[in-house]
């Protein structure tokens, strides 16, 4: 990893849920998982009121979501929801 890269790491439950996506917009989840390497906010991110450091991507033609944490101190984003824009915020916690 270079050193201006942010390091991804996806929670067990995120990959889970990218596992259940059709194959288009799981590859789509893998261009902005290269992207987040180089960029915490790219294009399109959008911060989640009430949480801190926590940020929305919309893909597949805005139908999913990928949630995501910034840790800016240790350059590192940890997604940890990734679904439908109808299911991704159920029982939505700021991760912990």
């Amino acid at each position: 990893m270079a050193a201006d890269e942010w390091s991804v790491v996806l929670r067990a439950s995120a990959e889970r849920e990218l596992s259940e996506l059709p194959r288009a917009a799981q590859e789509e989840v893998f261009e902005i998982l290269h992207l987040l390497r180089e960029d915490s906010l790219p294009e399109g991110a959008v911060a989640l009121e009430h949480y801190n450091n926590v940020y929305r991507l919309r893909f597949a033609s805005g139908n999913f979501r990928l949630v995501y944490r910034v840790d800016q101190r240790h350059r590192s984003i940890e997604v940890f929801r990734i679904g439908p824009r109808s299911r991704v915020y159920r029982g939505f916690r700021s991760p912990g």
